[in-house]
């Protein structure tokens, strides 16, 4: 199972002892079902909500080659645990530490630390049947839209005409749509990781460059390749003119 650094139970952050120790081993036990790709672990740690938000991604993912289209939560993670890295995810999962518990009302909030990157917050909501991880954290900006409206803060370069604004925008949208903030960061919106921030991605590479990456990309990502040309060519041009 899962080796967690041996952190003392904090008191006097908002919760009980045992409450906060609540917390620590539904976290310890979300991070194991991560390592193991144990899909049906994930998703029975997640509230409904986040559970909502993963199937959404999962509906919105292209086949991949002897991998049946995903439906749901399950559905999802178990494309994640096909075509994921799995030595080199499993031990960076693994030597995870969970730093500082915050307990206030309903909603815990956890610090967890991977090896050689910045701690990331990670929530916590509670229901009637016990802690369940919350995706995106409750009290910030969704970096997901169920309805599929995107947050993320780009505006078209001002130089953009008419046409080429509406293509950005558009483009924008489809980012939110296809999950693909799920692996990538631009700007403040997404997760760092495990694909390469694109936040000026038009800058290091030409459209051709970003194109061939969404059709053949290198694993884990999944291939776009049965993305409508529409949403191909409005994703192209925004990814291109992030700079």
């Amino acid at each position: 199972m899962l080796t967690v650094g041996a952190l003392s139970l904090l008191t006097g952050c908002g919760g009980t002892q045992s409450e906060t120790a609540r917390v620590r081993a539904v976290v310890q036990r979300f991070q194991a079902a991560l390592a193991d790709y144990n899909g049906s672990e994930v998703c029975a740690l997640l509230s409904s909500e986040a559970r909502h938000t993963v199937a959404t991604l999962a509906a919105s993912l292209s086949s991949i080659p002897g991998v049946p289209k995903p439906r749901g939560c399950l559905g999802y993670m178990n494309v994640i645990r096909v075509v994921a890295e799995r030595r080199n995810a499993s031990s960076r999962i693994r030597r995870a530490t969970i730093g500082t518990v915050k307990i206030e009302r309903g909603m815990a909030t956890v610090l967890v630390r991977e090896p050689g990157e910045r701690p990331n917050e990670l929530t916590l909501m509670r229901t009637p049947t016990g802690w369940k991880i919350s995706l995106p954290p409750a009290a910030t900006t969704s970096t997901f839209d169920l309805r599929g409206v995107t947050a993320i803060p780009v505006e078209p370069p001002p130089t953009a005409d008419g046409e080429t604004a509406a293509q950005f925008n558009f483009g924008r949208a489809v980012v939110a749509q296809t999950g693909c903030l799920a692996c990538h960061r631009i700007a403040e919106t997404g997760n760092k990781g495990p694909g390469p921030d694109l936040t000026r991605v038009g800058s290091t590479l030409s459209s051709r460059k970003i194109e061939r990456a969404i059709l053949s990309p290198t694993a884990p990502m999944p291939s776009f390749r049965l993305l409508p040309k529409a949403k191909l060519r409005a994703l192209v041009t925004f990814l291109s003119l992030l700079r």
